[in-house]
């Protein structure tokens, strides 16, 4: 839990700590779409056929509240597996997250789970986290809050990190715990976006917070991944190359090709010293079909030049000329097939072991 010092432990440690010994590099593609499993049953099966054709193999979810027909999609609401009070538990979400994993798993999709959403602390969503410890909301339309207090008080801290147990404990329909559910998860984020347009409260909050996950997990193939940060700054926090407990440093951005090629191999050298994995884990192109097809192209050949893995934001049923995107889209499915086609023929920067 603590920052490791892999300079001292020498090359044999941190090829151990990444977990890639007999796996050759690999690289991949997959998306995100955050409450697929709160679609109808058609539209869901419809995403993850789609999904499966194009050759992605990771799907990115959150755990937190959904509201009704939301991006004009035919879902359901469903609460925060939190509700009223932190340790209040409603695991109906968690259930749905089940028969998604079913349904991915036949498909060869395993899911990537981040279980919060920064953005519910005050800003788009107030969570029970925001009346506990009274934090400061706004419109974030306009202006991102300060969430400081989530990231610094100790009970607070104490609250999340029994949300992260609860959840890496909840049971599948087999019985299994999901923290031991490797053949459905792929990784669980710390946190979506942690700290994302604020000042950073605590640089090594994730760290501690991988500790938490990685205890559950044992010796689980599952990863443990940051969850991203707001850009490319906050993804690339020095002290999470250091952190023992972390295999994934998660990449969001929205900057485009020139931001990949500034800072992407960089983040590789620094990777590959401290036996870390990268992944693109967010990135997405507004605009008509035409418009997202070019954006798309640049970036994932950019991304599978060099070899990282990458997740699209997102995939979803309907699409939209914001980040939604779908089949009817048909220049922007036909970049990301072939783009997920060539990902997992790349040759890869770094090696998975749980793909």
């Amino acid at each position: 839990m603590k920052i490791s010092l892999f300079k001292l432990l020498g090359a044999v440690s941190t090829i151990v700590s990444s977990g890639v010994i007999g796996v050759s590099a690999n690289s991949f593609a997959g998306a995100s779409s955050y409450f697929l499993y709160t679609l109808q049953q058609s539209d869901r099966l419809a995403v993850l056929d789609a999904m499966q054709a194009a050759g992605l193999k990771t799907l990115r979810i959150f755990i937190t509240e959904v509201a009704q027909n939301i991006k004009g999609c035919t879902n359901s609401a469903v609460n925060d597996v939190e509700v009223g009070t932190p340790g209040n538990w409603d695991d109906t979400i968690l259930g749905m997250i089940d028969t998604l994993i079913s349904e991915a798993m036949p498909r060869g999709i395993k899911l990537i789970i981040a279980p919060h959403d920064r953005y519910a602390l005050g800003c788009w969503q107030s969570d029970v986290y925001v009346s506990k410890y009274n934090i400061p909301t706004t419109n974030c339309a306009t202006a991102t809050n300060d969430a400081s207090i989530f990231y610094t008080n100790a009970n607070a801290i104490a609250d999340y990190d029994n949300r992260l147990k609860h959840i890496l404990a909840h049971k599948y329909t087999d019985g299994t715990p999901w923290s031991q559910l490797s053949n459905g998860i792929f990784a669980f984020n710390i946190e979506n976006e942690a700290m994302g347009h604020m000042n950073m409260a605590d640089n090594q909050w994730w760290c501690h917070r991988s500790g938490t996950i990685r205890t559950a997990l044992g010796s689980s193939s599952i990863y443990v991944s940051t969850g991203g940060g707001a850009d490319w700054t906050d993804s690339l926090n020095y002290y999470n190359f250091y952190c023992t407990d972390i295999d994934i440093i998660g990449i969001h951005s929205y900057d485009g090709t020139s931001a990949i090629n500034s800072n992407l191999p960089g983040a590789i050298n620094t990777a590959k010293q401290q036996g870390k994995l990268l992944m693109m884990e967010e990135w997405g192109v507004t605009g008509n079909d035409a418009t997202k097809a070019s954006g798309m192209a640049s970036q994932i050949q950019a991304l599978n030049g060099y070899g990282v893995p990458w997740s699209l934001w997102e995939v979803v049923k309907p699409s939209s000329t914001d980040f939604e995107t779908f089949t009817d889209q048909t220049q922007a499915w036909s970049a990301i097939k072939a783009g997920a086609q060539a990902a997992n023929s790349a040759s890869g920067a770094f090696s998975f072991h749980n793909v």
